[in-house]
């Protein structure tokens, strides 16, 4: 019976033993994975701050070198002599200046395609210029297929059936397709000037924004005397 009762303890004591090991293995592979984890995400900090560097060096030089095109264009504009070849491949109507590609991009990348030129997606705010840049398609889509679509300045993404220019102004005058915007599968927020001669001057309609599109970008010499005003840049003429 004693021998019994020393074997049971002898084998709780080894089962302690062991657990206790066991324990101190498991606390230990604990500890070395909180220090590899603290490691990983001081890395990773590290890697995000770096980002946040390139991320913002990124956009200093996008604005730079809007800011530069602005600039060109502006002096162009008071040189009108230079005039052409600042604004090669562009269409003049009034006050604005327009570009219309003949590549294929969402509406964010044409947009930063436009803000690259120092201009931006082209914003329509009347019905005389809905109809001169219909004449602008008819003259340059002669040798080219008609059924098209160009990016516009105009979308909903931030709030939906809130149309707003890319300036910020909410849309006042309208010309949209017959029962557009629909906003179908309700992924529709971005506009295209559809070239499709049978609705006239109504050739607006929504379509996703991520579509490979061509796109109209406008450089309106407003900003010129806003940028003359504000940075003084006349004294550059």
């Amino acid at each position: 019976m004693e021998d019994g009762v020393y074997d049971d303890v002898g084998s709780i004591y080894s089962l302690r033993v062991n657990f206790t090991a066991g324990r101190e293995t498991l606390l230990s592979s604990i500890r070395n994975l909180t220090e590899e984890r603290d490691q990983l995400k001081s890395s990773y900090q590290i890697l995000t701050e770096e980002k946040e560097k390139i991320q913002n060096k990124f956009q200093t030089f996008i604005s730079q070198t809007e800011h530069e095109q602005i600039l060109l264009k502006c002096i162009c504009v008071h040189h009108s002599v230079k005039e052409k070849s600042c604004f090669e491949d562009w269409k003049k109507h009034k006050n604005s200046f327009y570009f219309f590609s003949t590549e294929h991009k969402s509406w964010s990348a044409a947009r930063e395609d436009c803000r690259e030129r120092g201009a931006d997606l082209v914003i329509i705010n009347s019905r005389v210029e809905q109809n001169e840049i219909c004449s602008f398609f008819q003259m340059f889509l002669t040798d080219q297929k008609k059924d098209r679509n160009f990016w516009i300045g105009l979308t909903d993404e931030n709030t939906e059936n809130m149309w707003k220019w890319v300036d910020g102004q909410t849309l006042t005058d309208k010309f949209w397709k017959k029962h557009e915007p629909n906003d179908a599968n309700d992924g529709e927020d971005c506009a295209v000037f559809t070239t499709t001669a049978e609705f006239g001057w109504r050739t607006w309609n929504d379509i996703s924004c991520s579509v490979r599109e061509n796109w109209v970008c406008e450089f309106n010499t407003a900003k010129c005397h806003r940028m003359s005003n504000s940075t003084k840049i006349v004294k550059l003429y």
